[in-house]
């Protein structure tokens, strides 16, 4: 995507936070402004690396096209 003012492609961000509850995710551009409304899911039970990342994947299906990922753990994903 171009930034039609000054003609620099401009990052668009996937942005998570995985917590103890929900998984939240949006996309943004590179000064912060949503680029798509927030998500969210419950995080799984006994959440695993693999449990998080299988409701990550559906929980952005729908979402615009990104080329960088931000992503914050509050909490901690155990292999069990």
């Amino acid at each position: 995507m171009d930034d039609s003012e000054n003609g620099i492609a401009m990052s668009k961000i996937l942005t998570l936070e995985v917590g103890g509850t929900t998984i939240k995710a949006t996309v943004l551009d590179c000064d912060g402004k949503l680029l798509q409304d927030y998500k969210k899911v419950p995080t799984p039970d006994h959440a695993t690396p693999e449990k998080a990342l299988e409701a990550i994947q559906k929980l952005i299906v729908n979402f615009p096209g990104y080329d960088k990922v931000s992503i914050g753990f509050p909490v901690i994903l155990k292999k069990e």
